[in-house]
């Protein structure tokens, strides 16, 4: 990596995408840039704004070389999707107006729950002059999409994948273009930012650790409300800034009101920003508390979640804002060819062809032979047929090379799947015809000899990650980990 890469400050704005302990912000930083990341998981872009307006980070944002924007998926319903828009639309004008290089991605699972904002972000991209990374628009074209989207977990894609794409980016940064010098257009936005650090006497607050460093949160409970106070009125309520595990709570519900409203929302256990779905102004009566009942209207995103309290570190506001019908131009021939930088994602199809390749290889050549193949004559055949041994197999087999370490999640899935449809077939067979039922392993002359295939590192390594993956709640695939370098290191021994 070259000295100039080394110096590179990024900036990230995003999701779990971009995440501070995630693999694309990994695949950074081992390519030798300085990297501040503002995600968080389930925000969008009103937070974006809290972080880019916000005091505490100005220096951060002034020293930046690079701002990456990360597009994940957005609920459909009218009511987000009129908000979200509006708020992107502020986003990108607050981005262009400082003058850095901007790079937007727009992920492969962005529409996963809503095509509406299709060509939203590319049309704003192209608008302003953002360097545009259409993972999205390129599966599509390359017809890749349903590939990708088919992976397990597929909105948190393979940290292979993630990494990828922030080397490219490194890798490319030189190409990268400033935005497009755009005349008579005026920042009309007017943004306040609340931190209740300034607000309370930092006594009244918890002190709590983020990746950023500390924030100070003041806790909201049924003994207590939070008032706006007057020199706030007439403000637009925007977005929330909570951190309730600080504050030993849970995913929790809190309840917003003024003359014209009263409605409750959700704020969860992590550090999040729930945004405001109305035309909320602030006014003498404004104030938050965890009174809630069923008798109180409910804003979108709701689920179920305790009432004990909220912790709160800040608010975004906005002056002189009224909900609108915002209109955006996406016709095509204002796509401008220029920010496309869609040039290095060829990868996603090389990888394509070549897992599928393997997969067609593994269907064709070394398929399982069928119950009524005479292979499984022997206790040897029906062992070495079980699923831990040929998820073992497979997991050896993979380790030798790197392309083997990228393929593998794919190959484990697709022998998993298979497995299941096997075992699928023989059921529906011997309900048909229960003399075709395999006779029990003891039964064969070489029971006592296959036995010994229990004991091969295959099968071990087999057993272990179907463990982990019935306790990936509790952690398996941390003990996973831990338990093929046991096994490893006890089948060399004896070796």
């Amino acid at each position: 990596m070259s000295d100039e890469n080394k110096k590179l400050n990024v900036i990230l704005f995003g999701t779990c995408d971009m995440i501070w302990n995630g693999s694309f912000v990994a695949g950074l930083k081992e390519s030798g840039v300085k990297v501040t990341t503002f995600a968080h998981s389930n925000i969008c872009a009103a937070s974006h704004i809290y972080n880019l307006k916000r005091k505490r980070n100005q220096k951060i944002i002034e020293d930046a070389d690079l701002i990456i924007l990360g597009i994940s998926e957005e609920l459909g319903d009218e009511q987000v999707y009129k908000n979200n828009i509006r708020n992107f639309l502020w986003l990108y004008k607050e981005l262009y107006f400082l003058n850095k290089k901007v790079v937007v991605i727009v992920w492969h699972y962005f529409a996963m729950y809503t095509e509406k904002y299709n060509n939203f972000h590319q049309s704003q991209c192209y608008l302003y002059g953002f360097n545009l990374i259409d993972i999205y628009g390129y599966c599509k074209e390359n017809k890749i999409l349903d590939f990708y989207l088919d992976m397990p977990n597929y909105h948190h894609p393979l940290p292979i994948l993630m990494k990828k794409i922030a080397y490219q980016i490194v890798l490319n940064v030189h190409n990268f273009k400033l935005p497009k010098k755009i005349p008579n257009i005026s920042n009309d936005s007017n943004f306040t930012i609340l931190d209740l650090e300034e607000f309370y006497d930092k006594d009244q607050l918890i002190k709590a650790r983020n990746h950023l460093g500390f924030e100070y949160v003041y806790k909201v409970d049924k003994e207590c409300f939070f008032k706006f106070p007057t020199n706030l009125e007439g403000k637009k309520l925007l977005s929330i800034h909570t951190m309730n595990y600080v504050c030993n709570i849970d995913h929790a519900i809190f309840v917003c009101r003024n003359r014209k409203y009263k409605f409750a929302k959700i704020s969860l256990r992590w550090e999040t920003f729930p945004e405001i779905y109305c035309d909320f102004e602030i006014d003498s009566h404004s104030y938050i508390d965890c009174k809630y009942d069923e008798r109180i209207e409910k804003q979108e995103r709701w689920f179920d979640a305790g009432n004990n309290g909220i912790g709160i570190v800040g608010f975004l506001l906005a002056d002189n804002i009224v909900f609108e019908n915002f209109t955006f131009d996406i016709s095509e021939e204002n796509y401008d060819q220029e920010y496309d930088r869609n040039y290095f994602l060829t990868f996603l199809t090389e990888w394509f062809y070549f897992i599928n390749d393997y997969k067609n290889r593994i269907s064709t050549q070394e398929s399982t032979p069928n119950v009524n193949d005479s292979e499984f004559g022997t206790a040897k055949a029906r062992i070495q047929n079980q699923l831990s041994y040929k998820l073992g197999q497979a997991m050896i087999e993979n380790s030798k090379s790197i392309l083997g370490y990228i393929r593998m999640p794919y190959v484990l899935s697709y022998i998993k799947d298979k497995h299941k449809q096997e075992q699928k077939i023989y059921e529906e067979k011997i309900k048909k015809d229960p003399s075709l039922k395999l006779p029990p392993l003891e039964s064969y002359p070489d029971y006592e000899e296959a036995l010994k295939f229990k004991e091969h590192l295959s099968y071990k390594l087999g057993e272990a990650l179907i463990r982990a993956n019935n306790n990936w709640y509790g952690g398996g695939y941390i003990k996973l980990w831990f338990e093929i370098r046991k096994l490893k290191k006890e089948f060399y021994r004896i070796k």
